[in-house]
């Protein structure tokens, strides 16, 4: 931590030059590519398109795919060093620090008068009770935390303590412009091996653990007697290739194996087309999430979803009435979900809950014209969901003294 006698007196020179209109900086530890640096891009691209000054510093030289998407003079990479850190906010009039996962300096910055906002993108449950408390006092320096769903900030607050006032709940955005752009697609549901008939299961995830594709081996090799013109379309990148592997061997080995499709990869553009035009459902069976995206995509493009109660499910639920089934989650209370067992659950094809998704599942097939008129309806209400609205609500907080 600088020296007290510096802290002074560089809050005496930042606050005599701070703007009172917010200058956002928005502090990661690294910037290669993912969910999490996808809704940091949004917000920086939101921030800026509002008229807002916004720039990006990042703690390591980790940058990739992401960092390659805004101007090189508005990222700042400052390798753990306080004053590096602290120039470069001077020099820009930074006045308010957005962090993603990283607390670098938070307690200082609020000390020498920035103003401190937090953002909770999932639920912890690799920290044991000692280090959620640890994190929990960190972010007491920020003055505004921000959830990204309700079922974030209930297992937050449930595993430190803090009131539920304390935690502003605000969905992330997608990109409406990009999802809604149309795009060709390598195939078709002929090319993909889909019949006429057929019921199109898209799952959309990259294959870790907790999304737990091996568990839908489970439910598939339940709906062959009950739902067998069911197919599901595994839509991801390999994230993990332990768990592919693992998934591989799984795959092998079913009696749903033929029911599987493995999906070529997409881009942004190219999986908004195919969201309105190939699956008949959306699935998201994981065993736990933050704020998912591809559930606001699928909703923004008016298909209809069964998905497991984490993450934004609820959210989703109540923004596509008739449109989206909530069924039961492999651990039902999230904060009884420890690193160990999620990846116990993680190989398993008979989880808890896979009856429940397979009822889930058939009660969506049998209404099927009628929830894909509801999620059409939905979908009316797009702009909700999109990056503009969160950025809005953001900026709101950071206006709000």
């Amino acid at each position: 931590m600088i020296q007290k006698f510096r802290k002074a007196a560089y809050a005496a020179r930042f606050r005599l030059s701070a703007p009172k209109r917010p200058v956002i900086g928005l502090v990661v530890s690294s910037f290669d590519k993912g969910g999490l640096e996808q809704v940091v891009l949004n917000l920086y691209r939101g921030y800026r398109a509002a008229g807002y000054e916004a720039y990006l510093l990042v703690e390591e030289n980790i940058l990739g795919p992401m960092a390659r998407q805004m101007p090189a003079e508005h990222l700042f990479v400052f390798d753990r060093d306080e004053r590096k850190f602290l120039a470069f906010c001077r020099e820009k009039n930074i006045n308010t620090l957005h962090y993603h996962y990283n607390t670098f300096l938070m307690k200082g910055a609020r000390l020498i008068g920035f103003r401190i906002l937090y953002t909770i993108h999932n639920i912890y449950t690799w920290k044991n009770d000692a280090e959620m408390a640890a994190y929990a006092a960190k972010l007491q320096s920020a003055h505004r935390l921000v959830a990204v769903s309700g079922f974030v900030r209930d297992y937050f607050c449930a595993r430190t303590g803090l009131p539920k006032e304390r935690v502003e709940v605000i969905n992330n955005g997608v990109q409406l412009d990009e999802l809604f752009r149309p795009a060709s697609l390598p195939f078709n549901r002929g090319s993909l091996g889909l019949k006429e008939g057929d019921i199109a299961l898209a799952m959309v995830a990259s294959f870790h653990p907790v999304k737990h594709q091996i568990g839908m081996l489970g439910v598939m090799r339940r709906l062959q007697a009950r739902l067998p013109q069911a197919k599901l379309l595994l839509v991801g990148n390999v994230g993990d290739p332990e768990y592919y592997k693992e998934f591989c061997r799984h795959l092998q080995a079913s009696p749903a194996a033929g029911s599987v499709i493995q999906v070529p990869y997409l881009n942004h553009t190219q999986m908004g087309e195919f969201l309105r035009t190939i699956p008949d459902l959306f699935l998201l069976p994981t065993l736990q999430e933050g704020c998912s995206n591809a559930v606001l995509e699928a909703l923004c493009s008016g298909l209809p979803m069964v998905l497991t109660d984490v993450g934004n499910a609820r959210e989703a639920e109540a923004a596509a009435p008739g449109a989206c089934i909530v069924a039961p989650a492999a651990v039902p209370d999230p904060v009884q979900l420890t690193d160990r067992l999620a990846r116990q659950l993680s190989g398993e094809e008979n989880a808890p809950n896979a009856d429940a998704l397979a009822d889930a599942i058939c009660a969506a097939a049998a209404d099927l014209p009628a929830m894909k008129a509801a999620a059409r309806t939905a979908a009316r209400n797009a702009a909700a969901f999109g990056c503009g609205a969160m950025c809005t609500a953001y900026l709101a907080l950071m206006e709000r003294r």
